[in-house]
């Protein structure tokens, strides 16, 4: 069961403490509303839903860890501003950061960590993905399942490029005084090795694990986005993991994320089967849709894959089941399967993205679900509270975005 409490936000007033430092923040005013929100078990139904608060800047925070608020001089498109943050991780009282931390997550990483956890033996094995590796916590529970005898395999995202070596700030170059180049890594390839590296182990055996045989590199698509584990028994799929949360601090305390437990073993199995297919390190997408110049000799592409492995639906899907779509797609034709289910709704569509809304949901969002017309562009980034989509029907609509545009990106809008 969970409570709410839902206030109404108004800007500070122009001579207020907030704008003296900054652009006008929102303040609350009034008695809020207390919403009860009741829902299936999570720790023991088929689906397990844990959203963590995400709400670092948010009042109630504020009130709560204001004293450990820290302003900070920031530097955007050109502009200098006052902002300023309550960073949990930076409360000097440890229990305080421990109530801040455990505030903020709400369940989500205590969540991730029971499942991890799950894997007690070697009877146990953990397959998974991950985009942004960097959270000790989650990282040495991985680690300690490697100790318990767990078969861990993780593939990684691994990315970056080629540019010319430097010795002392000079050039290096090669004998026939050619410029030679380094592979340099992207940062988040950086910082989740350095993560890795940076485990110990009583163990030289399960060191030598966790180094040679637990990662496996994904290089050939842009970004590996994908973030799951699946949780096998004795080579079982079980349990899946899912959802929006990248294993790092800001995805648990900063950021509005979710993760999703699916005790399904037929769901899990899907699961298992993709992951087979991305270990393999495939390209991405299809030359003829990504202009890439991969020869992997003819590999199959992740786009290809994920259209045999699910191919787009018809229509609405049988009541009360369970549909698994992989990304990326060979068309946008998915887009439109959701925007017309969105568009059969009859009482309602809440709906959250985080930073915009593609053209066919925008419509429907906003009109009756007719073609929109050509000039029509997707819905951009908008306030962190939820706002009501004008329309003329009956049809309850809200919307939920990541945050409010930069007046940089509004003026590129408007343009």
């Amino acid at each position: 069961q969970y409570e709410y409490s839902v206030r109404r936000m108004i800007k500070a007033p122009s001579r207020s403490r907030y704008s003296f430092f900054s652009r006008p923040k929102y303040v609350a005013v009034g008695s809020p509303l207390v919403v009860t929100v009741t829902t299936e078990d999570p720790s023991t139904s088929k689906h397990g839903v844990y959203f963590n608060r995400g709400a670092a800047g948010s009042q109630a925070y504020a009130e709560k860890f204001g004293e450990f608020r820290k302003w900070h001089r920031v530097n955007k498109y050109g502009t200098p501003h006052w902002t300023s943050t309550i960073n949990p991780l930076t409360i000097p009282d440890p229990a305080k950061k421990k109530e801040a931390c455990t505030w903020l997550s709400r369940g989500l990483e205590e969540a991730l960590l029971e499942f991890i956890s799950q894997a007690s033996d070697s009877s146990w094995q953990l397959r998974v993905t991950a985009y942004e590796f960097t959270h000790k916590e989650v990282i040495h529970a991985f680690a300690a399942a490697v100790e318990r005898g767990v078969d861990v395999k993780i593939i990684h995202h691994v990315k970056g490029s080629h540019r010319p070596k430097t010795r002392y700030n000079d050039v290096v170059k090669d004998k026939d005084g050619k410029v030679v180049k380094e592979w340099v890594p992207d940062k988040t390839t950086s910082d989740t090795q350095r993560a890795i590296d940076a485990v110990g182990f009583q163990s030289l055996d399960h060191a030598r694990i966790w180094h040679h045989d637990t990662f496996i590199e994904r290089h050939t698509s842009s970004i590996m986005h994908n973030k799951f584990i699946i949780l096998l028994r004795d080579g079982k799929p079980v349990q899946v993991w899912t959802g929006s949360t990248n294993f790092t601090e800001s995805a648990f305390y900063g950021q509005s994320n979710v993760g999703h437990i699916v005790r399904d073993e037929g769901i899990a199995q899907q699961y298992l089967t993709y992951w087979n297919k991305l270990a393999l390190d495939p390209p991405g997408r299809s030359k003829r849709h990504s202009g890439s110049s991969h020869d992997e000799e003819d590999a199959v592409p992740m786009d290809e894959i994920n259209e045999q492995l699910q191919p787009d639906p018809a229509g609405a899907q049988p009541h009360d089941s369970i549909t698994v779509f992989f990304s990326p797609r060979k068309t946008s034709d998915l887009l439109d399967w959701y925007a017309d289910r969105m568009g059969d709704a009859t009482d309602s569509v809440h709906f959250t993205a985080a930073f915009g809304v593609s053209q066919p949901l925008a419509h429907v969002l906003n009109h009756d679900g007719k073609p929109s017309p050509s000039h029509e562009v997707g819905v951009r980034r908008s306030p962190r509270i939820a706002r009501r989509i004008k329309t003329d029907d009956k049809l309850l609509r809200y919307i939920l975005l990541d945050s409010q545009p930069s007046e940089h990106s509004s003026e590129k809008s408007r343009a």
